[in-house]
């Protein structure tokens, strides 16, 4: 069930605007306008999440009262409209909403009032005694892609009416519904446009409903369904007999101009200096894809059973890689990262149904599953290959959601699993002194067509930061030997990955592998050596710009990002499938711009990855699963793919606005460095040279590093809410940047906040 507490609205009420011209009413403030029509009832809305009343295309596109009676459907029939009033300067007043003016079953009145982007509905009826009929209340929204957030899991779907996916009766609990997106052809759809329902009642059954021409949500007041928890083609509301039923509902919509719900007022991000829309591709790039990715609702996956997996696109109505979930090798590291970005308690819970469904298939040799074919786990990936993959990215996804959501009594009693599934990558350090503590690997580590074997740079570039993160949560839980030992492990490899691996012939780059005997293969893996820079391996500036000066100098460099140098042939890939040869990844793009921000290389990563993802996810919504070498979407590749716009709001968070968020640590360090605001969920960040103030979820005591701060200064440093604890001192470096170590939380269901402050 949703957090009610993760929608309380705590900005500032605005002004409301209640007009009258003829029959028709507005209510607007800005933020939200509802238009009524008292000659036909009809309701009708648009919004602007700035709130500069830029309203857009009328979202919300009906909402009214019907009744089924003898298998007829009546819906103010032989009424000559509704009655609306104003009671006072901020309310409108609806009544007599009826089905029927001869013969009513159902009357209701709504109050509408406005809070920012929150539409107050607060709704009074009565359902009259009948011995045979169905009523609902129905919600019409101009939207594409629908998504219900139920309290047993996730469903969603865009025109499932085209394959006969039409209704989604259920009996559980809905606490939010919204949907999003325009109509037309698949690259196509962005609508500017959204609208959530927040729900806090329940009635006997929901439908949601998937139409080609929009979707709806149906409201049970009477009636009951002999089948739920399924599509089905046909509306089955059966007909019963009733007793007279009054209620009072209260519902909260939001209406936005762009494909993202607005759930919280509360939040969002500005940057100074800046008029981007950071917090629309943010919230785009996650409520619009991974949000509809999961599959975790009953039935979802297959008749009869309710699981955490996740797909890798959404319900377009079918899904790409048909029947297939749970990748972390490493796509739902991607696609988990950005839900638990959203700070939003529900897709965190979702996040931790998908990790705890592969642990539950770890088997006898450490392995984690591949991925999922229906509710089966599989342990090989759609190559073939034996990938170090999932269990690497599986294990870091873990960590992830400890991160975000602060839950280390979970990772104290999930520790011998994690070590467990350390341990298959433990078993495949070679045992030759000379090589040793190297990773000699059967397949690639995350695109599994290339072969890729023996001591390969892509895996052991990642064991260096998987080590490192493991060492980090081995210390969180008391472990402090075993942390030690795990970090001068990585240090190991980073030094054989620099003796062994490195190029010394060009002085640019990892090659792809050494063989065990002797022998070297080289395709100059973009992947690899992105992912070794931002691990910290290459730890000489000049070794670095040279490595980056022959990936900029590519042909690809438009790209982001592109995989390799060199192209892998037919001979090259397993099965001769080269359709991840010539391609950028968002999962690159990740790696690239980690590196990019360790190496202050703020210019490429605006102007080649971070502003035309958002410039994409914006235009389109939805992307597609890969890139040309010029930067443009391959059009071929799987449509409303999780990628590119996950990794957009992941960049958004960790690198534009500096965000990272560590098992012990905390680090602020925006990129480039400017004032900024970021407000989403329970992580809230103020920041500027003089001022930074934050607050983040978690408990006890955490390194905390601020960057970017005026040099050589003093700053007061105090928390509210933390206990009693004594203000302190601190003075920064010479660079700017502040290291102490602070108190972030003495509970998880107390915030705290700590405030750093410039003395004067």
């Amino acid at each position: 069930m949703l957090s009610a507490g993760l929608f309380v609205a705590t900005a500032v009420i605005g002004y409301t605007n209640i007009n009258q011209n003829g029959d028709t009413w507005t209510v607007k403030n800005g933020y939200a306008q509802i238009t009524v029509d008292a000659k036909t009832g009809s309701i009708t809305g648009g919004g602007d999440y700035t709130g500069k009343g830029l309203y857009g295309t009328s979202v919300l596109s009906g909402f009214g009262v019907e009744s089924v009676r003898s298998g007829k459907v009546y819906r103010l029939d032989g009424c000559n409209g509704i009655t609306v009033t104003q009671p006072n300067p901020n309310e409108l007043l609806l009544s007599n909403i009826v089905d029927s003016c001869h013969d009513p079953l159902i009357n209701e009145s709504i109050s509408i009032t406005m809070n920012n982007s929150f539409t107050h509905l607060s709704i009074s009826g009565t359902v009259t005694k009948s011995s045979s009929s169905a009523t609902r209340r129905v919600l019409s929204q101009n939207a594409s892609s629908t998504y219900a957030l139920f309290s047993l899991g996730v469903v969603q779907m865009l025109n499932g009416e085209s394959i006969r996916k039409t209704y989604y009766p259920s009996t559980d609990g809905l606490p939010v519904l919204y949907s999003l997106g325009g109509f037309g052809p698949m690259d196509h759809q962005a609508g500017n446009r959204s609208v959530s329902a927040i729900r806090n009642y329940n009635t006997s059954h929901v439908v949601v409903v998937s139409k080609t021409v929009g979707s709806e949500l149906h409201e049970i007041l009477s009636g009951t369904y002999n089948r739920v928890d399924n599509w089905y083609s046909q509306n089955e509301l059966q007909e019963v007999s009733t007793e007279q039923v009054t209620y009072n509902h209260k519902l909260v919509l939001s209406l936005n101009n762009r494909d993202f719900p607005i759930l919280r007022q509360d939040n969002g991000m500005t940057r100074e200096g800046s008029n981007s829309e950071d917090y629309a591709a943010f919230m785009t790039g996650i409520y619009a894809s991974p949000v509809g990715n999961l599959c975790t609702h009953t039935n979802e996956v297959e008749t009869g059973y309710t699981v955490g997996q996740i797909a890798t696109t959404i319900h377009r109505p079918t899904t790409g890689y048909s029947n297939t979930f749970n990748y972390f090798d490493p796509d739902n590291y991607l696609s988990t990262a950005a839900l638990l970005y959203s700070g939003d308690s529900y897709l965190q819970n979702e996040v931790f149904k998908v990790l705890e469904r592969n642990g539950d298939f770890i088997n006898n040799k450490g392995q984690l599953p591949h991925h999922f074919e229906g509710v089966n786990p599989t342990y090989n990936a759609l190559s073939g290959e034996t990938q170090t993959g999932p269990n690497v990215f599986w294990i870091l996804s873990c960590f992830n959601y400890v991160k975000l959501t602060g839950n280390v009594e979970w990772l104290k009693g999930y520790m011998p699993k994690l070590r467990r599934a350390s341990s298959f990558l433990f078993d495949m350090i070679v045992t030759s002194e000379e090589h040793r503590p190297l990773l000699s690997v059967p397949g690639s580590l995350m695109i599994d067509v290339f072969i890729r074997n023996n001591m390969t740079t892509d895996t052991n570039a990642m064991a260096v930061g998987f080590f490192r993160e493991f060492a980090e949560a081995e210390i969180l839980v008391g472990n402090y030997s075993g942390g030690a030992a795990l970090k001068t492990l990585a240090d190991q490899i980073s030094d054989k990955m620099m003796e062994y691996l490195w190029d010394k012939s060009s002085n640019d780059h990892f090659i792809t592998q050494l063989n065990l005997d002797g022998t070297t293969t080289d395709f100059v893996d973009y992947d690899a050596n992105f992912i070794a820079a931002s691990n910290g391996v290459i730890k000489n500036l000049t070794l670095l710009n040279n490595m980056l000066a022959r990936i900029d100098g590519g042909k690809c460099s438009p790209a982001h990002t592109f995989v390799s140098e060199k192209y892998y042939g037919p001979s090259d890939t397993t099965h001769g499938n080269i359709g991840d040869s010539y391609t950028a990844m968002g999962r690159i793009a990740w790696f690239d711009s980690l590196t990019r921000k360790s190496y202050n290389g703020s210019a490429h990563f605006n102007n080649v990855i971070m502003d035309p993802l958002i410039n994409d996810v914006l235009e389109r919504t939805w992307l597609h699963e890969r890139y040309m070498c010029t930067g443009q979407m391959m059009v071929n590749r799987t449509a409303s793919y999780f990628e590119y716009p996950s990794v957009t709001s992941m960049l958004l968070h960790r690198v534009r606005y500096g965000i990272d968020l560590g098992l012990n640590s905390i680090a602020i360090s925006p990129f480039p460095n400017s004032a900024f605001t970021y407000k989403v969920g329970s992580v809230r960040v103020d920041y500027s040279e003089t001022a930074v103030q934050f607050q983040v979820p978690g408990v006890g005591k955490k390194n905390v590093t601020i960057e970017g701060l005026r040099p050589s200064s003093q700053y007061l440093t105090t928390t509210h809410n933390c206990g009693k604890i004594p203000s302190t001192s601190v003075r920064t470096d010479t660079t700017g940047a502040l290291n102490t170590q602070l108190q972030i939380g003495t509970s998880m269901d107390t915030a705290c906040s700590i405030a750093i402050v410039l003395e004067k």
